[in-house]
């Protein structure tokens, strides 16, 4: 009777043992486990979504191998709500394997430039959240979190509008007329091209539409658009005081009439 007690304490302590060794080599291998992250790329889709592309290397030289390796991450606005969201799933990482693989966020463009018109003229740091949970030696789950911050380039950053400048100029038959030029300007600081409408009306002191221009636009990622719209005006339309007014429009994003007076 002794003798199978005696057997079953040993068991029991040799299978302790072996449980607590197997726990610290499971931890002792998640160290050498590393996720490498590479700079985005973006680009923008046919439905006008933002679409992020980080590539990302997942080295596994730890003694066990990965299951339901997950990568969730969100992007937030100032006010905690989620902007963009994507997802990655691996279902297996063999031990010593070199894994490359692309984590993609999507964003609808439509719903922030709208809803965050602060975005369209600022650069802001949003708040990021990544979750990455897996399965290692097909019995323990482990999950960490992480905060960080994306940087938000603004399509319409320094946005510079001057004052219509006049000028009387004669056209044919002798006649004359007033031609009306506004500077624009603004820097691209996006993550994408911005192609779109800029609209001017001009109006006299007695709010009479007097001249009306469209003119397109169509800006590369982190360059810069310079532009003077003219306008004509006819001689008795004209007036000395009055105010010009300028909207923006594109396939995700729509502001204005600014109002510019003059005069």
């Amino acid at each position: 009777m002794k003798v199978a007690i005696q057997m079953i304490t040993i068991a029991t302590t040799v299978s302790w043992v072996l449980l607590i060794v197997f726990a610290v080599t499971v931890v002792y291998s998640m160290k050498d486990i590393r996720i490498n992250w590479g700079e985005p790329e973006s680009t923008v889709t046919a439905n006008e979504k933002l679409l992020l592309e980080f590539p990302i290397e997942i080295v596994n030289d730890g003694y066990y191998s990965l299951q339901n390796f997950n990568i969730s991450t969100q992007i937030y606005d100032s006010q905690g709500s989620a902007m963009a969201r994507g997802t990655t799933f691996l279902s297996s990482i063999g031990t010593g394997q070199n894994l490359n693989t692309t984590h993609q966020i999507m964003a609808n463009l439509t719903d922030i430039l709208q809803k965050h018109q602060d975005l369209m003229f600022n650069d802001r740091e949003l708040q990021r959240t990544t979750i990455i949970s897996m399965k290692t030696a097909e019995l323990i789950s482990f999950q960490t979190a992480s905060n960080s911050t994306f940087s938000w380039g603004a399509p319409l950053y320094n946005l510079t509008i001057g004052p219509p400048r006049f000028t009387m100029e004669v056209g044919i038959n002798n006649t004359n007329y007033y031609r009306a030029t506004l500077p624009v300007s603004f820097e691209n600081h996006a993550l994408f091209n911005l192609s779109g409408t800029a609209q001017v009306n001009i109006f006299n002191y007695k709010d009479d539409l007097v001249a009306s221009e469209e003119t397109l636009f169509n800006v590369a990622k982190q360059s810069s658009y310079k532009s003077e719209i003219q306008l004509d005006i006819q001689t008795l339309n004209f007036t000395s005081k009055g105010h010009a007014e300028i909207s923006f429009s594109g396939p995700f994003f729509s502001y204005g009439p600014l109002v510019i007076p003059y005069g």
